[in-house]
């Protein structure tokens, strides 16, 4: 039994076998470096972040020690970071992040967008919803429990926040 294959079928069989011998792919982008993500608290504040190489692409940073998570992942080339913080009174902060580039991206807090450009760190309140976004390089900062601590030390603003909010009864 022979086959033949119609003329119409030659043109795009010969671009296809064409493409593939010039090293034709799909495009790729540059790899990103280590990332993920991490969740703690400091006394009465819980935070949540993302890491970007050796550290901190964003931080989420809430005035309550309810239940909190972060995770996070890549595909296509962009980062994602995601997390939440509850009060033990019902009020809920949820994040995400969306990276590609250090220090550029969107970022959305309980559904308003922010620019990553503009500032990586957030201080939120549960109880007036406020958002306060800092312009910081974190960095520096290195992706841990200690790192996040020692920003919370250091950083005035944070330091600042930290000791403003109250204990859950």
């Amino acid at each position: 039994m022979r086959f033949r294959v119609q003329a119409t079928l030659l043109p795009f069989l010969f671009a296809t076998q064409l493409g593939y011998l010039a090293g034709c792919a799909a495009p790729t982008t540059n790899p990103l470096p280590a990332t993920g993500s991490g969740c703690g608290s400091v006394a009465a504040t819980s935070y949540g972040y993302g890491r970007w190489g050796d550290g901190v692409a964003i931080a989420v940073w809430a005035d309550t020690d309810g239940g909190l998570g972060a995770g996070g992942g890549t595909s296509a080339g962009t980062a994602r970071y995601h997390g939440f913080m509850t009060a033990p009174t019902g009020e809920r902060i949820d994040w995400v992040c969306e990276t590609a580039e250090a220090g550029r991206g969107k970022v959305v807090v309980n559904g308003t967008e922010y620019d990553l450009a503009k500032g990586s760190l957030f201080l939120v309140s549960v109880t007036d919803g406020a958002v306060r976004q800092l312009r910081r390089d974190l960095s520096h900062v290195t992706p841990s429990a200690e790192g996040l601590k020692a920003l919370a030390r250091d950083d005035p603003d944070v330091a600042a926040f930290v000791a403003a909010a109250r204990a859950a009864p």
